[in-house]
C-alpha cells in the first residue's frame, strides 16, 4: 500500500480541527465586542454622573448665595425658576438635613393614595426624604458666613431625562 501524505491532511479529514479554530475565533470576537459595549455604557454613564455632579455644584452656590444674601421667598422663587427653566428639583438643607423652607411634594413617586396620615406625617416641613440613589447627587456647601448646607436633587424631569 502506499501512503499518501496528500490524503491524509486534506482540509475535509479535519473539519473538526477547523470547527474547533473557527469557535474559538468567533467566541474571541463576540467578547471583545462584548467588552467594548459595556465599557461605553460604563463611561457615558460616568460622564453623566460627572456633569450632574458639576452642575449641582454650581447650583448649589447659588442656592446659598440667594439664601443668604437675600432670604427664604427669593429662594422659594430660584427653586420655582429652576424648576420651569431646566426641569430640575431641588432643595436646601441645613448640616443637620432638615429644610431651609417649607416645599409641597409635587412628584408621583411620593403619591402615597392609601397611606391616609401621609399629610400629617409630612405636614410639620414639608419635605419627604428622597430615595436613597438620589442621595449620590448631593452637594455640601460651605457659604462665605461659615454656615453648611445641603443642596438634594429631588426627583424630577431633569433626572429622568439624563439617565433613563
Amino acid at each position: 500500500m502506499f501512503f499518501s501524505p496528500l490524503k491524509q491532511f486534506s482540509p475535509l479529514r479535519h473539519r473538526l480541527f477547523w470547527k474547533i479554530i473557527l469557535i474559538f475565533w468567533l467566541t474571541t470576537i463576540l467578547t471583545i465586542v462584548a467588552n467594548i459595549l459595556i465599557t461605553k455604557e460604563i463611561v457615558v454613564n460616568e460622564f453623566k454622573v460627572e456633569q450632574l455632579r458639576d452642575k449641582m455644584q454650581l447650583l448649589a452656590n447659588e442656592a446659598t448665595q440667594v439664601y443668604e444674601n437675600q432670604g427664604a421667598k427669593p429662594l422659594k422663587q430660584w427653586y420655582r425658576k429652576l424648576a420651569r427653566r431646566e426641569g430640575i428639583r431641588v432643595i436646601l438643607l441645613s448640616n443637620d438635613e432638615t429644610p431651609i423652607i417649607h416645599i409641597k411634594p409635587k412628584h408621583r413617586l411620593y403619591e402615597d393614595h392609601d397611606d391616609h396620615d401621609r399629610h400629617d406625617r409630612y405636614e410639620d416641613h414639608g419635605y419627604r426624604p428622597t430615595p436613597n440613589i438620589l442621595k449620590l447627587a448631593d452637594q455640601y456647601v460651605t457659604s462665605s458666613s461659615g454656615n453648611a448646607y445641603i443642596l438634594r436633587v429631588l426627583p424630577s424631569p431633569y433626572i429622568q431625562s439624563r439617565f433613563n
